[in-house]
C-alpha cells in the first residue's frame, strides 16, 4: 500500500487541507466545516423584522451557539481598532496573525483542524514494538527495547538491546571491526567501503546527539517520572476500535456533582439567565468519570495510526448533545392589554435540536473517520 495516495473518506462536514509524506508515511491535516459557515452571520443577534401592524412587534431571537466561530475574535478586534480602543498599528499585526492561523490550522470557515499520521513498518514486530514504546517512553526515556523485527537483527547484538544502550555505544556498533565480526562478507562488499566512510563523517553528529541524549536519559527523565507519579496519570495499553490502543489516562479534574436540591428555577441561555422565549434544551445522561483517557495511538497489523485525530475523540461532545437549530424556527406569541388597546410580541425562536443535526463538531463522526482508515489498513 503506497501511503502517500491513500484516500481517507470524510464526513461531508470535513475537509483535507494538505498532507506529506511517502509510500511508507503519510501525515494529513483535515478540518471541520463550521455549520455557522453556511448561515447568516447575524443569527445570533437580536433582530426586529418589519410589522405592517403597529401593535404587533416581531422579533427574531438570535441563536445561542456552542462556541462562536475563530473568525468573530478578528472581527472584534477589528471592531476595536475602528473604536479607538487600539491604534491602528494593530491592524497589520490582526492579518498577519490571522493568516498564520490560517495556514497553520484551518481556514475561516472551519472551527475545528486536526491531523492524521500513519505510519507502515517493514514487518509486524517492528510495528508492535515501536507501538509499545509509545507507551514506555514517557517515563523511560530512550531505554526501551530497540524495534527490531526477525529480518531486521543489529549482527552482534543482545536481543534486549534498549535504544539508549544502541545509541550510546555506537561507535562499537559501528566500527569496522565490529562489523567484520559479525556481519557477513558478502553483505559488506554489498555496502561498499563508502560506508565507513559516511559513519566516520557521521562521527561529530553521533557525539553531540549522545551528549544530549545522556542529559534527557539520567537528569530530565527521572524528573518527568516523577511528575506521572504524583499527578496520577499513566499510559497504558489496551483495545479500541479492535486495535491495540495507547492511552492516556488520568484522573478527573472535575469533582463528582453533589445531588442536586429540588428548585424552581429553569437554567439559562448562555450567561443571560433563564429566557423563556427559548424552550428548555433536554439533560441527556452523562455519568461521572473517575478517569478520563485520551487515544495516543492505534496498531493495525504493520500499520501505527497517531495524531490529534486520536485525542479529540473522547474529549468531543456526542452528536445528541442538545442545542438550538440554525435552521429551523417557530413562533412564540405574548398578548398583552394597554389603554384599552391589544398588543402582540411575536418571537422567533429556534426550535431545539442537537450537535448532529446542526453539523457542530461531535465525537461519534470524528470517530467514523478512524473507523474507515482501521478498515483500509486492516484489509490490506
Amino acid at each position: 500500500m503506497n501511503l502517500k495516495n491513500l484516500k481517507i473518506d470524510l464526513p461531508a462536514n470535513w475537509r483535507e487541507i494538505s498532507r506529506f509524506g511517502n509510500e511508507n508515511q503519510s501525515s494529513i491535516k483535515i478540518y471541520h466545516i463550521s455549520p455557522l459557515s453556511k448561515v447568516d452571520p447575524d443569527i445570533r443577534e437580536d433582530k426586529i423584522l418589519p410589522s405592517s401592524n403597529p401593535n404587533v412587534t416581531i422579533v427574531r431571537v438570535g441563536v445561542p451557539v456552542p462556541t462562536p466561530p475563530l473568525k468573530d475574535f478578528y472581527e472584534g478586534m477589528k471592531g476595536a481598532i475602528s473604536c479607538g480602543l487600539l491604534s491602528a498599528d494593530w491592524a497589520k499585526k490582526i492579518d498577519e496573525l490571522h493568516k498564520d492561523l490560517i495556514k497553520l490550522h484551518y481556514p475561516d470557515d472551519g472551527d475545528f483542524g486536526t491531523d492524521i499520521t500513519i505510519v507502515k513498518f517493514q514487518d509486524e514486530g517492528i510495528a508492535r514494538q515501536q507501538f509499545k514504546n509509545m507507551a514506555l517512553m514517557p517515563t523511560q526515556g530512550f531505554d526501551v527495547p530497540m524495534p527490531m523485527g526477525k529480518d531486521t537483527q543489529i549482527p552482534g547484538a543482545p536481543k534486549d538491546l534498549t535504544m539508549y544502550q544502541y545509541l550510546k555505544d555506537f561507535d562499537k556498533y559501528t566500527s569496522k571491526e565490529f562489523l567484520e565480526k559479525y556481519v557477513p562478507k558478502e553483505q559488506l562488499e554489498k555496502m561498499g567501503p563508502e560506508i565507513f566512510e559516511k559513519i566516520k563523517k557521521s562521527k561529530p553528529e553521533i557525539k553531540k546527539i549522545q551528549s544530549e541524549l545522556k542529559n534527557i536519559q539520567e537528569k530530565e527523565i527521572p524528573k518527568i517520572k516523577k511528575q506521572f507519579e504524583s499527578s496520577g496519570v499513566q499510559y497504558k495499553e489496551g483495545k479500541y476500535l479492535g486495535c491495540g490502543a495507547i492511552y492516556l489516562e488520568y484522573p478527573n479534574p472535575a469533582s463528582a456533582p453533589k445531588p442536586k436540591v429540588s428548585s424552581r428555577r429553569t437554567s439559562g441561555i448562555g450567561s443571560g439567565g433563564f429566557d423563556t422565549r427559548f424552550d428548555p434544551l433536554p439533560k441527556i445522561s452523562q455519568p461521572y468519570q473517575k478517569t478520563l483517557i485520551i487515544y495516543q495511538a492505534l496498531l493495525i497489523k504493520n500499520f501505527v495510526i497517531t495524531g490529534s485525530l486520536l485525542s479529540i475523540v473522547n474529549s468531543s461532545s456526542s452528536g445528541i448533545t442538545p442545542c438550538y437549530s440554525l435552521t429551523k424556527f417557530k413562533k412564540k406569541t405574548s398578548t398583552f392589554r394597554e389603554g384599552g388597546e391589544v398588543f402582540k410580541d411575536i418571537s422567533i425562536v429556534p426550535i431545539v435540536s442537537n450537535y448532529a443535526k446542526e453539523g457542530y463538531l461531535y465525537k461519534e463522526e470524528a470517530e467514523e473517520i478512524l473507523k474507515k482508515i482501521v478498515t483500509k489498513l486492516s484489509k490490506k
